[in-house]
């Protein structure tokens, strides 16, 4: 007997399920583990030794939750990350040091992964949602962020979790319904990313629930529009705005001033309020919808000009397969009512990316790159499938 038709006899029989489920288990464990093995020990020795590490942001989150057990309110930037920074307070409140939001992230990683893998079972079956988890797990970006006081890590895994959670109030209703509610509101007020993710949500229910085309248009323009008049009431949004700043002067990467496109000046517009950058972009919308392409294209490559070049290499190598795979796999299952779902808040978030700049480490495409692994996963899947010679349907859907 060959050694494709023995992995294929495996495989279809019902009876190994359990067995390679618990293998897959211990692998993806173990890959979180020597991921996160800086993480992993600063949790275990209590932050002792090691403690977590601090971005630019860090203080506005630290400050914020000082002011909280204060009893004071939030002001300016703060504000924006109300939920990451309650939760930063609630762990103070414990009487634990703010290092230990490093363990909530971590323990967020391993919920996301149970969701992802779910979100992959659903799209084509259990070694779908393998490898899905799997890419999850193995992605050294949020390991890395897992140890940072930053909203990136905890919001990354939360988005994958809102979109389980709200699948499954689709699927059964019941309790998800207000399981996929809390969730979502919760993951919305981590960072101001999340209320873009809530808009997304509502539009994708909207054109879920509502049947006549004019009734899904009309609603999601009135969801867009109560969106934007929400923004625009942010302080920093409604008299200076770094976003339309940025427009103005070209920003590609956001600080790094190397990479700029030489845009239009126009006197008639003062200051950079959100009404600003909506006159500027109406007076030169080619020019600012090549910038925004640039803002997409950049992200998504994930390469920086001041990486090495090694690095640069790798990264390409490594995100190009990435794209390819989830290309094929959502071609394989577009027809899946889980993939309009995954598709618009991948989309969602690139949009966000597209009116506003690049990350300076790519840490924004960073917030959907799990949903793109679930189409990775399925497409890894089916081409084990293919060379498996494993016939039995539910293995492949």
């Amino acid at each position: 007997m060959s050694a494709s038709r023995i992995i294929s006899d495996i495989f279809e029989r019902d009876k190994y399920r359990p067995i390679i489920i618990s293998i897959s288990i211990a692998t993806i464990a173990l890959i979180f583990i020597w991921r996160n093995h800086t993480n992993l020990g600063g949790v275990f020795n209590g932050f002792s030794t090691t403690h977590a590490q601090m971005g630019g942001d860090s203080p506005i989150f630290t400050s914020g939750a000082s002011a909280l057990l204060d009893g004071e309110s939030l002001n300016g930037k703060q504000s924006m990350y109300s939920g990451y920074i309650i939760a930063m307070a609630f762990i103070r409140y414990l009487g634990f040091a703010y290092d230990w939001i490093v363990a909530v992230q971590l323990s967020f990683t391993i919920i996301a992964a149970f969701a992802i893998y779910n979100l992959g079972k659903e799209l084509g079956g259990y070694l779908s949602g393998i490898f899905a988890s799997f890419l999850l797990v193995e992605n050294p970006d949020l390991a890395i962020w897992n140890g940072y006081i930053l909203t990136d890590a905890l919001y990354t895994n939360c988005v994958v979790i809102s979109v389980f959670c709200l699948f499954k109030a689709n699927q059964r209703k019941g309790m998800w319904r207000p399981i996929s509610f809390i969730m979502i509101l919760s993951t919305a007020l981590i960072r101001p990313t999340g209320w873009a993710l809530l808009l997304t949500l509502v539009i994708y229910l909207v054109y879920r629930y509502i049947s006549s085309l004019r009734g899904r248009l009309v609603v999601s323009a009135i969801a867009l529009f109560l969106f934007l008049g929400l923004v625009s009431q942010i302080p920093s949004v409604e008299k200076e705005s770094t976003v339309v700043q940025n427009l103005m002067k070209g920003t590609i990467i956001w600080g790094y001033d190397d990479w700029r496109l030489d845009m239009p000046v126009e006197n008639g517009i003062e200051g950079a309020s959100l009404n600003s950058g909506i006159r500027y972009v109406v007076s030169h919308p080619a020019m600012s919808l090549k910038l925004a392409v640039y803002h997409v294209g950049v992200e998504l490559a994930r390469v920086r000009p001041y990486y090495p070049a090694r690095m640069n290499v790798r990264i390409a190598v490594g995100v190009a397969m990435l794209y390819v795979l989830a290309v094929a796999g959502l071609i394989n299952s577009y027809k899946n009512p889980l993939a309009p779902l995954l598709c618009l808040v991948i989309a969602g978030h690139i949009a966000l990316i597209a009116v506003t700049f690049a990350t300076y480490n790519a840490r924004f495409s960073l917030h959907f790159l799990p949903l793109i692994m679930v189409f990775s996963g399925h497409a890894i899947a089916y081409i084990f499938h293919w060379m498996a010679h494993i016939k039995r349907p539910d293995m492949q859907s």
